[in-house]
This record gives C-alpha cells, structure tokens and sequence, in this order.
C-alpha cells in the first residue's frame, strides 16, 4: 500500500520554479492530516530549531537527507554524527525513518564513505532506521551499487520523466527489497500549470513541446492534468512512498481526494530524456 509523505522544502523558504513557501496558517492543519505518514526534510532545507521547536512533527515519521560540503569536509565528518543526535533531540524522535544521500556523488570519494560508515554506526545503535540515497537519474546508481545496496531509493517519477521505472535498476532493486520513495510527481508544479503562465520560464523545448501533448491526452480522457499525473503514479506498482509538495491545505484536499478514486487509465508514452527533465538544467 502506497503511504504519502509530505515535502517540506518551502516550509521556510520560497521553492520550485514557481518559488512559492507554504501558508504558514495552514502547516498545523496540514501536519495534523492523518493520511500524512512521513516528512520529507533536509538539512539544506532551513528548518532551524526555532521553526521545528514551533511546530509539531511528533507523529510524522521523518525521512532526512545529508550531504557533504564543498568545503571543510574532514570537520563536517568529525562532527557530523553529532550534528544527527542534536537534529534528532530538536524533532523530539528516538530515530529518524531514514538517513539519504543528498549527493549521490558523494560515494564516489573516500568522505562519502566515510559518513555510509558513520550512518551506519547510527543504524546499529537505532538513531536510524534505514539508509538511502536520493537520485536524478538511474545512472547515479552505477557507482552507489558498488558500495552499498540502499535500504530506500528516492527518485523523480511522473508522466515526463519514467527513466527510472524502465531502466533495470528498477527490477534489481525491487527484488533487494529496497524500498522506492518517489518526489516530483508534478515535475515541481510545470505539469500542472497553464502553458501561459508559463511564458518566460526556461525550460527545455521538448517539456513545451510535451505539454501539448499531455493537454490533448487529459481531453481525451476527459481528465484534468493533477488526475493524470497522480492516477499515472498511482498505477505504478513496486512503489511505497508517495512525496509531494503543496502551498495550502486546500491543494492536500484535492490531491487526496483523487488519489483515493484510484481511477486505472492507459497513459500515452510522454517520457523524455534524462537530461530534459532534470530541474538543475532548466
């Protein structure tokens, strides 16, 4: 059964391309929303302890991400095991649901893994629950799976971007158990905003050029765009963890109200390329 997990990237800070932050009136309500199981946080995410200290996290499980500095690597892993046990303490948990790679890159040095070794050392003593690695594309996984299999495997997943879900890692991984979080279900709001609103915004040619195509296919199916972008997800089996990002408590309503009709639709092949769809190029 697929559990939601909520995004808290514009908790504290405008986020996405529509640079938009939460309604701060609305967060309470929204945290209180029982079919919201997890948190997905980070420690780049700007949630300082006098945020978290005023609002209540006490019944979300809290998936966290970790990656290491440019800068001052060797002091960041001295301190960093302490630096979990202190973000633990400010969440009020025993443990965190999970520990990720922010940086895939990260294993490919000596630091990285370095810290695979200090988050496990966590693991052994409970303050973690699993270990994982958060990723753009299959890819990324070519040197990962050389060092360590992942307990959890967060990756973008919508109707433009299915390269994970058809690359073989996919099947491999399943078969691990490993347990797969998806993120940018909406491909960060562009799947669902209207293509005027989208003059001036720089994206790549072929996410224009496929949202003709994705309008057509919603009057086709007499769907609108947010129904066929979580009845698509939603039809994806092998997946355990649902992440997305809202602005009010009025987006939550209607995403789980269609989420819950669980509609089955034969979805047109919209994928694109890795490289089109991947927000840190745009």
């Amino acid at each position: 059964m697929k559990q939601f997990v909520l995004g808290s990237a514009n908790f504290n800070q405008r986020y996405g391309f529509q640079k938009k932050k939460i309604n701060q009136k609305h967060l309470k309500k929204i945290l209180g929303q029982k079919k919201i199981k997890y948190l997905d946080t980070s420690f780049d995410y700007r949630l300082n302890e006098k945020f978290i200290k005023k609002i209540n996290f006490q019944n979300l499980k809290i998936i966290t991400k970790i990656k290491i500095p440019l800068k001052k690597k060797n002091s960041f892993l001295k301190n960093v095991e302490k630096k979990i046990e202190n973000n633990l303490s400010i969440f009020k948990k025993k443990n965190f649901e999970a520990i990720l790679f922010h940086n895939p890159d990260d294993l490919k040095f000596s630091q990285g893994r370095k810290l695979l070794s200090i988050l496990r050392n966590l693991k052994n003593r409970k303050k973690i629950k699993k270990i994982g690695v958060s990723i753009y594309e299959p890819n990324d996984l070519d040197h990962i799976l050389k060092v360590f299999v992942p307990d959890i495997v967060q990756f973008p997943l919508n109707i433009f971007n299915q390269n994970f879900i058809k690359h073989r890692y996919f099947q491999h991984l399943l078969k691990k158990n490993t347990i797969f979080q998806v993120r940018s279900i909406f491909l960060q709001g562009i799947l669902l905003k209207n293509s005027k609103k989208l003059k001036g915004f720089k994206m790549n040619k072929k996410i224009s050029s496929n949202l003709e195509k994705f309008d057509n296919f919603c009057k086709k199916k007499n769907i609108s765009r947010i129904e066929a972008c979580i009845y698509f997800v939603n039809s994806i089996k092998g997946i355990k963890l649902i992440t997305f990002g809202i602005n009010n408590k009025f987006e939550l309503k209607e995403i789980l109200k269609i989420f819950n009709r669980k509609k089955k639709i034969k979805f047109e092949n919209l994928n694109l390329d890795n490289k089109s769809v991947d927000p840190r190029l745009w």
